[in-house]
């Protein structure tokens, strides 16, 4: 693509991939010194063929990146976790990544990790299943992982979004209530072990029953429920922001009808502490920073990016990332080095313009995006 303007990039080691506008210039230089890299987009960018793409996140201390995504084998689809290893003392085969295929048998829109115990999680509409990415799961085959699965856990009614809180607690939503399992109290998988009374039946549109490369195990029950003061509450989107120890929580029109979010307080009645407004569309993510205790940013369908104070229902800063009629799909929010910076470090990302984007918040302007081909981001 043609670049924005004639700008020279901030430094020589500032990506060929990057665009920089004429905002570059705000990065101060009084920055530490990770700041100054992030916003000079002094970065190395690989490429992976993987399948078809569905969610992506990157553990709370940023040593595993997992990627769930959808497979096709003999007209079934099913989904599969990719996952990278981040440490830069990590196993070159784990580094390169792994495929770990998830015995559910259902498309799978949500997932979670957990970095104390190294556990990726993913679900579908009935099951939740967890994986290890530690370095003695057995590679079969060529990026083909065994022995990885831990946990099954049965949903039933609890199709919505999943979120690991502290101490080991994993909470799934369901229409008016959540479920909530105590990871270390589960049976696990361990010497190959089924998990759950009887065994688990996928069936067809006629009630037949189907097969297919799905796990037999129907799951561990949850360990408590939580029901919603808002009985009608649906979360599809959650996210734990550790900082302040919140729960956020939003909906969909396709979930609830409605596309409110809400902090949420699981320990006193499933009641909602605070009632965010000000944006007009479904959001698709949710940040939060460990160097801001007080403050979130979500994407939203309806093109903009938002900052919240987390006290505050009304947005603090808003910018237009997107076009009209097209949905900001991705962001997030970061103080490198766990310092706030002169320089406030938003990323989005684009499906239109195939490019993620990093925001100057004070000049609300983009201080460079990186090119990502023609890759959904």
């Amino acid at each position: 693509p043609v670049p924005w303007t004639t700008t020279m990039p901030p430094h020589s080691r500032s990506s060929r991939l990057s665009r920089f506008g004429s905002v570059h210039a705000t990065s101060a230089s009084d920055n530490p010194p990770t700041a100054q890299m992030i916003h000079q987009a002094r970065c190395k960018i690989t490429e992976k063929k993987i399948s078809s793409p569905v969610a992506a996140q990157v553990s709370s201390d940023s040593s595993c990146l997992a990627v769930l995504a959808m497979v096709r084998r003999q007209e079934l689809k099913y989904p599969v976790l990719h996952y990278y290893r981040l440490e830069e003392d990590a196993n070159p085969v784990y580094a390169a990544g792994v495929t770990i295929f998830t015995e559910l048998s259902d498309i799978a829109y949500h997932m979670t990790t957990d970095e104390e115990r190294k556990l990726l999680f993913v679900s579908d509409g009935t099951r939740v299943k967890s994986f290890r990415w530690d370095t003695d799961i057995t590679i079969s085959r060529h990026e083909e992982s065994t022995g990885a699965a831990v946990h099954t856990m049965r949903c039933d009614r609890y199709e919505g979004a999943i979120e690991m809180l502290p101490n080991g607690y994993l909470v799934r939503a369901g229409r008016g209530e959540a479920a909530i399992w105590d990871l270390d109290t589960l049976k696990t998988h361990e010497g190959g072990r089924r998990i759950g009374t009887g065994r688990f039946v996928e069936y067809g549109p006629f009630d037949e029953e189907r097969t297919g490369p799905w796990g037999k195990s129907t799951g561990s029950h949850p360990t408590s429920t939580v029901n919603f003061e808002e009985k009608t509450l649906y979360p599809w989107v959650f996210h734990y922001h550790r900082p302040a120890a919140k729960l956020l929580a939003a909906e969909t029109q396709n979930g609830s009808g409605r596309h409110g979010y809400v902090s949420l307080d699981l320990e006193h009645g499933g009641r909602a502490a605070v009632q965010y407004t000000g944006h007009a569309g479904d959001v698709h993510a949710i940040s939060s920073s460990a160097g801001d205790p007080n403050t979130f940013a979500i994407a939203c369908a309806d093109s903009y990016a938002r900052v919240y104070d987390l006290r505050d229902p009304q947005p603090v800063i808003k910018i237009a990332s997107e076009g009209k009629g097209e949905a900001c799909p991705d962001v997030i929010y970061i103080h490198p080095d766990g310092i706030p910076t002169t320089v406030f470090t938003l990323f989005t990302g684009s499906d239109a313009a195939h490019c993620v984007k990093l925001w100057d918040l004070r000049a609300r302007a983009v201080v460079y995006d990186v090119s990502t081909g023609n890759t959904s981001v």
